[in-house]
């Protein structure tokens, strides 16, 4: 297993340099605790070398200069919330930077990735993590192994139950197939279904044969988000 060292990180690029004008941390060796910590993790697992570097490997930059224009800084009052972003409580939130990726080793960042959450989680912290494509949330979730069992909530269109994709068995159609694996998932919620994607029957069956609650866009609609949410177990 990957054990935490500084580099397997780097510091936010371009412009906005943190997410909500955190503080931007490279080496988290230095903090004896931490609640919020911001990670990038621009790279997922490539079904095919286009994907090796796409438009969403520019998601965790995209994002953190989005913010700029949300929240000019934490202590100021928001009147959208109420109060400020933190509610005046000594929360303290640190931003990470981005998983670096070696194009030499491909599979790399999902060790790296899995050894900086563990860390977040060491010191105390919730991990915010940025993605990337949607493979990212598998080394991720590895990372919660001490904290089961988790209910899992997946809010997406597609189910992503996918064994392989061309081989690869880690990418973006596979994170809740992979989810269903660990000791320490238990429930699953899928909220928001609908047309189609990469899921087969086959992907169907799998995922109801684990018992994950598939609940559809429309049933969503239909019944409103409070009766979905009464269904998801407290805490």
């Amino acid at each position: 297993m990957t054990l935490y060292k500084p580099e397997l990180t780097t510091a936010p690029k371009h412009g906005h340099k943190s997410l909500l004008y955190s503080e931007v941390v490279s080496d988290l060796n230095q903090l004896d605790s931490v609640d919020i910590a911001v990670l990038g993790i621009p790279y997922g697992s490539p079904y095919s070398i286009d994907e090796v570097t796409n438009d969403q490997t520019n998601a965790p930059t995209a994002v953190r200069q989005a913010t700029d224009r949300a929240v000019r800084s934490i202590e100021r009052y928001d009147f959208d919330i109420g109060g400020p972003l933190m509610d005046n409580q000594p929360i303290h939130m640190v931003d990470c930077g981005d998983i670096a990726a070696d194009p030499r080793e491909l599979g790399g960042h999902y060790d790296a990735a899995e050894a900086v959450v563990r860390k977040i989680i060491a010191l105390g912290g919730m991990p915010l993590v940025i993605g990337g494509d949607h493979g990212v949330p598998i080394p991720v979730l590895r990372a919660f192994d001490s904290l089961g069992p988790i209910t899992l909530i997946h809010i997406d269109s597609h189910l992503d139950w996918r064994q392989e994709v061309n081989g690869v068995t880690d990418g973006y159609s596979s994170p809740i197939r992979r989810a269903s694996e660990m000791a320490h998932i238990g429930e699953i919620f899928q909220i928001g279904l609908r047309a189609n994607g990469s899921a087969r029957q086959e992907e169907v069956d799998a995922a109801l044969a684990y018992g994950a609650h598939l609940i559809t866009a429309h049933e969503l609609h239909d019944e409103g988000a409070e009766a979905i949410l009464s269904r998801i177990p407290a805490g």
